[in-house]
């Protein structure tokens, strides 16, 4: 009889085990993004200089972005942003570009920021390349993919499998996704191998050796460590690469000067 408690339990705690990693693959769109499903303009006022675009996706979506056409003869900023953010919400970090006259293109991804589909990591490849596709309709020969945060992943792998950019700047990248669910999700067992996505930055980056490529990162990075950003700067075999460490800088770098230092890297790296 003991013996059949013990199988029982054993049981039990078997089930547990899976049930919870069944639901975490179930719903892991929503343990990974927390997108902000509603354009909400009242965070912080949107530069006067962008306007709202529409673009349309190679598999057939119509989203909204925001695009400032600057000056065309210097290259145009194919700006992606991460995780539990929208277009709205951080428009106003990208005034130092304004102010520069690099012309901006912001990628809202779908399931973000009011527009429609259901986010996965394909699909924001979609989404970047309708970006690509609308600069290169406004007239925009060059162009510098700029990824930050989860936005680097998709920045690196748009990169890699799609366009060849002017340039690539990663801002606060984690290695790859699974990295980043060990660290989060240390509750679920074996989490990494329940992920339906790679987002391996390094992976992709590792495949770029014929783009100038700059990467940003602060030591005081409390939601990407500072090491993800140096393993990708050593990953990197671009013959033009910069890692800058940022002393104090959080996972908002724009707050620590960081698209000043941009700029001057573009200035000096992309004609």
């Amino acid at each position: 009889m003991k013996y059949i408690k013990y199988l029982l339990l054993f049981v039990l705690v078997v089930i547990l085990v899976f049930g919870v990693r069944i639901a975490a693959y179930h719903y892991q769109d929503r343990l990974i993004f927390f997108p902000n499903e509603s354009a909400d303009e009242s965070i912080q006022p949107i530069p006067p200089q962008f306007q709202t675009v529409q673009v349309k996706t190679r598999d057939g979506l119509n989203l909204h972005a925001l695009y400032f056409s600057g000056d065309k003869s210097k290259p145009a900023i194919l700006w992606n942003h991460g995780n539990a953010y929208d277009v709205y919400k951080l428009a106003f970090i990208l005034q130092p570009y304004i102010d520069a006259n690099f012309p901006v293109y912001m990628t809202e991804y779908r399931g973000f920021g009011g527009n429609p589909g259901r986010f996965s990591e394909p699909g924001f490849i979609n989404d970047i390349d309708a970006g690509w596709q609308f600069l290169k309709s406004q007239g925009h020969e060059n162009i510098v993919v700029h990824g930050y945060s989860m936005g680097c992943a998709t920045s690196a792998e748009f990169a890699n499998i799609g366009h060849r950019p002017t340039a690539l700047i990663l801002e606060s990248p984690f290695t790859d996704l699974a990295s980043v669910a060990r660290h989060r999700y240390r509750f679920i067992p074996f989490a990494k191998w329940l992920l339906k996505y790679d987002m391996n930055t390094l992976q992709n980056v590792m495949a770029i050796d014929d783009v100038p490529t700059l990467i940003l990162h602060g030591d005081a990075d409390k939601i990407i460590p500072f090491s993800h950003g140096a393993a990708v700067y050593d990953a990197s075999p671009a013959d033009v690469k910069k890692f800058i460490l940022i002393p104090g800088g959080t996972h908002k770098l724009y707050q620590s000067n960081s698209y000043n230092l941009i700029i001057d890297w573009l200035k000096g790296n992309v004609k």
